[in-house]
């Protein structure tokens, strides 16, 4: 089963392709969501951390930080999307986890439709999010890798975030309820600045330019 990406097929390692956020907002009104923030959320060490993707895409969007591109063999591959990183509701209203090989697997479903489509419309032309290049630990881009494996692509395209970036991420955390959670797109922009580009420690702000 061939999968067609949205979006551009090709990655300019210097300069990453936007994300396509119209998906995201028409899931969004479905689902009558405010599409504000696209968070992300992981466990680690059985505390609820959440990440904010939309963060993460502005972030490489205007730092452009390096991408890399290898060619990942097929079993590796299997191994990381056999991990089960995505949830359902079954017919009883449960919630379970699901690997994408699940999904994979089983494409028509209908418990795993919404993962289905995910995997459809993903553009493969962005690069996943790592925050471990030897274990290959995601923090974002399991569909698109699933479509790249769906194609026999196992040319992968990523970024690796170093521990102390991936913390600039984190707008919810049990352990550190006093961070900040923002919601519209005005906290959000002040927020974004405040983590990266803020004049901090006395290193010059990123906004600040040379005077001639």
């Amino acid at each position: 089963m061939e999968v067609k990406s949205n979006g551009i097929s090709t990655v300019d390692s210097n300069k990453p392709v936007l994300v396509n956020s119209e998906i995201a907002f028409k899931r969004a009104q479905r689902q009558n969501q405010l599409p504000d923030m696209n968070l992300f959320t992981t466990t680690i060490q059985n505390e609820a951390t959440i990440y904010s993707i939309d963060a993460m895409h502005a972030y490489v969007n205007i730092f452009k930080p390096k991408v890399v591109i290898n060619t990942i063999q097929k079993n590796v591959l299997e191994d990381v999307l056999s991990r089960n990183v995505w949830t359902f509701y079954n017919k009883k209203k449960e919630r379970e986890d699901v690997s994408p090989m699940d999904v994979i697997k089983n494409p028509n479903n209908p418990l795993f439709s919404g993962h289905m489509e995910g995997i459809i419309l993903a553009n493969t032309a962005y690069p996943i999010y790592l925050q471990d290049s030897n274990t290959f630990e995601l923090m974002d881009g399991y569909h698109r890798l699933a479509q790249k494996y769906m194609n026999n692509d196992f040319n992968i395209s990523y970024i690796v975030f170093s521990k102390t970036l991936i913390k600039k991420f984190i707008f919810m955390d049990k352990v550190n309820p006093e961070l900040p959670v923002v919601g519209t797109f005005e906290a959000v922009i002040v927020d974004f600045f405040d983590r990266f580009c803020k004049e901090k420690k006395g290193n010059k702000s990123l906004t600040n330019s040379k005077k001639k």
